[in-house]
């Protein structure tokens, strides 16, 4: 099972997207412990939640930025306007049924244990497979890469700490719970009383993602005891892409 340093649900609420980082590197021993989970992640088919839940097996690394990477994140809309990151957490997919699910499921998991260890974070999704992020993971041609995350030190300690309060308060634009959760039809909002032992679960679903500060979720309970969670799409950040993230 993936292992965290603080309770997840703390985490997703202490994360929000950083653009602006300080120029100086991660510190040795931070870098190595993140290094140290991204080498953890088993690549195993799925067994236990130790791995990715459909069983396919991308692959991360954590990469020091160059000056080239700049030229890579060029066509993303304002989340190319990444300023000073020292590094990238770089990964790639084979395609294969669910790739999508699996990566985010992973590229999520890397995010909020670099939130635990109090860097910022911000995921930038596009098309990288002739990127500079891409030579440095020695692409094959099987192989594509849909998203790179920026990692770094916090520039600005104060709007930090303003994130963090804005998810406390509730103040943020995340979308209501009314707006995201249904019973039965997407004409019938789903209570919390009716939700049972999934309110928290389902808060979390609410505030982790972040493309254009909304959860691009829905989700209903099913009779079998499972959750419905059709695709939703979003306005892109750019239209050359199709995709963003945060």
């Amino acid at each position: 099972m993936l292992q965290f340093n603080a309770p997840v649900t703390e985490i997703i609420q202490q994360r929000f997207s950083c653009r602006s980082y300080c120029r100086e590197s991660v510190d040795v021993d931070r870098r190595e412990r993140l290094q140290a989970f991204i080498a953890d992640l088993p690549p195993g088919p799925f067994v236990r939640l130790r791995t990715a839940p459909f069983g396919s097996r991308p692959r991360f690394e954590l990469a020091a930025a160059t000056e080239k990477d700049g030229k890579s994140l060029r066509g993303l809309g304002t989340y190319g306007f990444i300023k000073n990151p020292p590094a990238f957490i770089l990964g790639v997919m084979t395609p294969a049924d669910y790739d999508l699910e699996d990566y985010g499921y992973l590229m999520e998991a890397i995010i909020l244990y670099a939130t635990s260890l109090d860097l910022g974070t911000c995921w930038l999704g596009g098309t990288f497979t002739k990127s500079s992020f891409a030579r440095k993971m020695d692409l094959s041609a099987a192989e594509t890469m849909p998203a790179v995350t920026s990692v770094g030190e916090y520039a600005d300690p104060e709007r930090k700490r303003r994130g963090i309060a804005s998810r406390t308060a509730g103040s943020d634009r995340r979308l209501p719970w009314e707006n995201l959760f249904f019973h039965d039809t997407l004409d019938t909002p789903l209570s919390r009383d009716e939700s049972a032992g999934y309110v928290t679960p389902l808060e979390m679903v609410r505030l982790g993602p972040s493309a254009s500060a909304e959860a691009p979720v829905q989700a209903s309970p099913t009779s079998m005891g499972a959750w419905q969670v059709p695709a939703s799409r979003i306005p892109a950040t750019d239209s050359s892409t199709g995709r963003s993230f945060g």
